[in-house]
């Protein structure tokens, strides 16, 4: 339970962060996404 409550913490904190958002926002419409963007979608 306390991994659930750490890595929803840190998905809180990346929802914040906006290349977090502007990834996210790329991905959703289907381009290419950068590497580091992947690491933030898929880490």
């Amino acid at each position: 339970m306390l991994e659930f409550n750490v890595s929803r913490t840190i998905m809180n904190i990346l929802y914040e962060t906006p290349i977090f958002k502007m990834c996210l926002a790329l991905a959703l419409l289907g381009h290419t996404t950068p590497p580091n963007c992947q690491t933030y979608l898929f880490f």
